[in-house]
Parts: structure tokens; C-alpha cells; sequence
């Protein structure tokens, strides 16, 4: 059972990011730093897609190591085409509440440490990337679009792996739930989106 505090803290940190107004500085980074290094950026200080690349590595690395290993490759060839298509075609109507829903999805399976078939586990990754990667890119205003989107899988890929690191390295036992905790925020967050609208 996880400490009590433990849950508590981890509320409040994921609810607190959550509420933090990162649409306000979305197009921040590229305006200061340059399209690439603002594509680093933008994903990451844009928790709605920051969030459920959190529990995306959550879940990936409770599928073990080897399919770790294969996430870490599929990730950045599908958002590259995710982001591809955001510069090249308009956003579908249905893409950010898909996106949403992704939270629900993605933070309740991690909460359950849910162990998936191969497949299906490659296809829910393949999907993510290539719906944060669309509507990354169709939300960003920068001059060279393939500069930012080189940032953008750059900087996803490289937190993924930093997560999947620390998830998979964790020890045994209650440090072990510490990230279906915040998983299971996730989800909470994405269920609260969904009801506001967002």
C-alpha cells in the first residue's frame, strides 16, 4: 500500500501542473529560442502532451524491457509522421478530444499495471504519437516547420527515454506504485477534461 502523504503529494503535483496555464506559452519557446529548440520545448511545456507521455512510459515500462526497447524506436517514427501530417493537413475536429480521452485510456491502464499483448501495446503507442505529434505541430506558429518538428521528436523521445529509465529502474515494492499513482491522476485529469470541455 502506498504511505498515505505519498498519495497525497502525488495529487497535488499532478493537479497542480494540470491547472497550470501552459496554452499561454505554447508558441513561447519558438519565439524565443528558435523553431528548434522551441519544438524541444513545446510538447513538454504543453501538459496535454506532456501528461500522457508520462504515462505512456509508465505503461511501456511495465511491459518489460524488450518492449521498452521497441517502444523507444516506434515512438519518434510515429510522431514524426503525426507531426508531419499537422503541418500538411488541417486538424480533424475529433483529434484533441481523442487526445483527451488518451488520457483516460493511457493513465487507467498504467494505473492497473496492465500487462498488454504485444500488438495492441505497439498499437496504442503508435497511435499516441501520431495524435500528439498532429496536433502539436497544427498548434504551432513557427517559420521552419521542419526544424521544429526535428525538436519536437528530439525532445519526446528523449524524456521518454528518461522516464522509461526511472520507471524501469525502480525498486520492487512500493516504489513500484508511486507511478501507478500519478498514473492514475492522469487518468483522473483526462475524466475532468473531458467533462469541462478542453
Amino acid at each position: 500500500m502506498v504511505p498515505a502523504r505519498l498519495r497525497r503529494l502525488a495529487g497535488a503535483a499532478v493537479l497542480a501542473t494540470a491547472t497550470f496555464p501552459t496554452r499561454a506559452f505554447a508558441h513561447t519557446p519558438s519565439e524565443r529560442l528558435g523553431d528548434f529548440w522551441g519544438g524541444f520545448l513545446h510538447p513538454l511545456v504543453s501538459l496535454e502532451h506532456a501528461l500522457p507521455l508520462l504515462a505512456l512510459a509508465v505503461l511501456v515500462a511495465q511491459q518489460g524491457r524488450a518492449r521498452a526497447r521497441t517502444g523507444v524506436l516506434l515512438w519518434p517514427l510515429a510522431f514524426a509522421i503525426g507531426t508531419a501530417l499537422g503541418f500538411t493537413r488541417e486538424l480533424p475536429a475529433f483529434l484533441p478530444t481523442a487526445n483527451r480521452i488518451g488520457f483516460v485510456v493511457l493513465g487507467g491502464l498504467a494505473a492497473a499495471s496492465w500487462r498488454l499483448p504485444r500488438a495492441l501495446g505497439s498499437g496504442i503507442l503508435i497511435a499516441a504519437a501520431i495524435g500528439h505529434g498532429f496536433e502539436n505541430a497544427a498548434g504551432a506558429i513557427v517559420r521552419r516547420p521542419m526544424l521544429f518538428g526535428a525538436g519536437s521528436v528530439t525532445g519526446t523521445t528523449f524524456v521518454l527515454l528518461l522516464l522509461l529509465g526511472a520507471v524501469v529502474s525502480l525498486r520492487a515494492g512500493w516504489p513500484r506504485l508511486v507511478p501507478r499513482v500519478v498514473a492514475s491522476w492522469i487518468a483522473a485529469i483526462g475524466v475532468m477534461m473531458l467533462a469541462l470541455g478542453r
